[in-house]
């Protein structure tokens, strides 16, 4: 029996940047590493935060 392990990894997109502070979240990008070769994995690659 093969078992399919997939990780997210989520990365914070932020709105304002200055300097090294940022603030206020604009989205999230999604990347999901699989480590079955012969799965394909259909997922949204960028999720928005809407106000």
């Amino acid at each position: 029996m093969q078992t399919c392990r997939r990780y997210p990894v989520l990365l914070k997109e932020y709105k304002h940047r200055f300097l090294w502070w940022k603030w206020s979240t604009k989205g999230y990008k999604v990347k999901i590493i699989n480590f079955n070769p012969h799965a394909r994995v259909l997922y949204n690659q960028y999720v928005r935060i809407g106000e």
